[in-house]
């Protein structure tokens, strides 16, 4: 060891290794805690591609997490600040923009029996990214009066519409893949609702800036690019998709399926429903009938179920 010294002697290292060893596990402890983290996006990277998990990413993150939030701490403020809405007039308005949701049934049925341009997905997300974009930026942009209560209510539910898409048709491919690959479904399953997650905490801490000091508008704009990157990805097909077959059928699709089929279109009646009853003042105004006609529907819902399903299902 003294001669290996003496003619090295730069190299004053006691141990195997010299300073390799000290710095490599430093990096391995560094590295330690997200090493799971890192493991677990390799595994579904490797089972369901880049392309799939880039664009549950696009509209998770962005749009039902961060967008979602951001928009629905601001409607109530928006709408006391600028349209000067009470209470009961707040509710009818929340019912009312909250439609598209209660469509997502219909909006499935659409979307798999109406292909676009070869596509079920891409040219509808495309479309109506679009739309919801563009309304998003009128109402970071204008300046509404108490008399321009539908304007802004049909903004809001072209936004709504935007994120009920979203949902539906990227929940839709999910399931599809998890269909595909059951021991790593939930892998995935988990990997949306962990972005949705995220992207609802960043949404909410931005919108607390815009609430905080009464800049209603700034919550739009921080919502605006969430919503204009869903354009692009959507419009490149990032969101991996066959193209359907030139001899698909939506007929036999709708006769193989037809009880689905008719379960959709009872849904989106009662919905209807609901949102008559919120904007009828005799209805609403009246609690008895109120509750008959909400029970009326419930009912109908139940029977519908258990009628187009399967029982097991059902029950």
């Amino acid at each position: 060891v003294d001669a290996d010294r003496a003619l090295n002697p730069d190299n004053d290292d006691d141990e195997v290794g010299g300073d390799d060893v000290p710095s490599s596990c430093a990096s391995s402890c560094l590295c330690a805690p997200c090493a799971p983290l890192m493991g677990f996006n390799t595994r579904l990277r490797r089972v369901f591609g880049w392309q799939l998990l880039a664009f549950v990413f696009s509209a998770d993150f962005f749009v039902k997490g961060a967008a979602k939030h951001l928009i629905a701490s601001s409607f109530l403020p928006y709408a006391q600040k600028y349209l000067k809405f009470s209470a009961q007039a707040f509710q009818r308005f929340d019912v009312l923009v909250s439609f598209p949701w209660m469509l997502k049934p219909f909006l499935g049925v659409l979307t798999d029996t109406t292909p676009v341009f070869g596509y079920k997905k891409r040219a509808y997300l495309t479309f109506v990214s679009l739309c919801g974009t563009i309304a998003i930026f009128m109402i970071g942009s204008m300046t509404f009066h108490p008399e321009d209560g539908m304007k802004f209510a049909v903004l809001v539910t072209l936004v709504n519409t935007l994120i009920a898409f979203s949902d539906v048709l990227t929940g839709a491919r999910l399931f599809e893949a998890m269909s595909l690959n059951q021991t790593s479904g939930g892998d995935l399953l988990t990997y949306s609702w962990m972005l949705t997650t995220i992207g609802a905490i960043v949404g909410t801490a931005l919108s607390y800036i815009g609430l905080e000091t009464g800049q209603y508008r700034m919550i739009y704009w921080f919502a605006f690019p969430c919503a204009l990157q869903l354009v692009f990805t959507s419009a490149f097909g990032l969101l991996p998709e066959k193209k359907v077959p030139s001899d698909y059928s939506a007929h036999a699709m709708a006769k193989k399926h037809w009880n689905k089929f008719l379960l959709a279109f009872i849904i989106t009646i009662c919905s209807l429903g609901v949102i008559a009853i919120q904007l009828v003042s005799g209805i609403v105004d009246d609690f008895v009938t109120c509750f008959l006609c909400c029970v009326s529907i419930a009912a109908v819902l139940c029977c519908a179920i258990y009628w187009c399903l399967e029982k097991k299902v059902a029950l």
